[in-house]
């Protein structure tokens, strides 16, 4: 069996979801992520929490793929390589471990595990600003928040990416746009002084960062393509015709797009009110 990494909290991946546990670390330390390293090492070949994983299989509906899979694991590693996107049913063992963590801390602590990497690599630009260890902190609370508040059965594709999602949006993007509707009250006298500089955005650009956003997070090669079409074409009747089918299969490709990347993207395209599919 391949040795645990001595730090496996702080790596790094290159994508949004966390790669195993053997990738390469980065070169990041806190306080919070020492603690977590020290954490993972103690609990994850502790024999009373391998017999507790035993049993988890008895807590949750999704029990077949979870019994095959904790059958035969020796190290709590096992258990976060066998939700790597890469692997067979890695989304159906993520969505049990989450159901579970709901009532069971050790539950909690391996999913963890699994986004923490991605988390700490989508948050690179917002760690500059604020400083890596506040940064961290306020992430691992937010990382809590998300894991206890995810429902897998809604939400039951992409489940790693759309997790490190929901942390990066508690943790940072819902501050900060409530921070954007702060309404400032000011006397009608003084709206004269204001100028009415409109800010407007335009629509294609915002498509292809949404686009290159759930490339980015798992979503599949054929709705990402159907976006693309319809942003090409302008409307379903035109994408129809190129690919020689009715305009409402092209509405239905539409709409399955756009559900799946909700469900990858997480709460900051779900509250998004740009009307992408109009």
């Amino acid at each position: 069996m391949t040795t645990a990494p001595r730090h496996p909290a702080t790596h790094v991946p290159a994508a949004d979801t966390a790669p195993l546990p053997t990738s390469r670390r980065p070169r990041l330390s806190t306080p919070v992520l020492v603690a977590l390293d020290h954490e993972w090492n103690v609990l994850r070949r502790q024999r009373r929490v391998l017999r507790r994983v035993a049993d988890w299989p008895t807590l949750t509906p999704e029990s077949e793929t979870l019994t095959a899979v904790t059958r035969s694991i020796r190290d709590l590693d096992d258990l976060v390589r066998a939700t790597d996107r890469v692997c067979h049913d890695a989304d159906a063992v993520l969505a049990a471990l989450v159901t579970i963590a709901r009532s069971d801390e050790v539950a909690a602590r391996v999913v963890l595990q699994r986004i923490l990497p991605a988390v700490i690599s989508r948050s690179a630009s917002w760690r500059r600003r604020v400083g890596n260890e506040a940064a961290m902190d306020i992430l691992i609370g937010a990382a809590g928040l998300a894991i206890a508040a995810f429902d897998p059965v809604r939400r039951p594709h992409h489940i790693a990416p759309a997790l490190v999602s929901d942390v990066i949006w508690i943790a940072y993007q819902r501050a900060q746009r409530r921070r954007r509707l702060d309404v400032e009250l000011v006397p009608s006298w003084k709206l004269a002084d204001w100028s009415a500089a409109a800010v407007t955005r335009d629509p294609i650009v915002a498509l292809a960062e949404v686009v290159a956003e759930a490339e980015r997070a798992g979503v599949a090669a054929r709705h990402l393509a159907t976006i693309r079409d319809l942003a090409r074409a302008g409307s379903p009747s035109r994408a129809a015709s190129d690919h020689a089918v009715t305009p409402r299969t092209i509405r239905n490709r539409r709409d399955a797009a756009a559900a799946d990347i909700r469900d990858a993207l997480g709460p900051a395209w779900r509250d998004w009110r740009t009307p992408l599919v109009a």
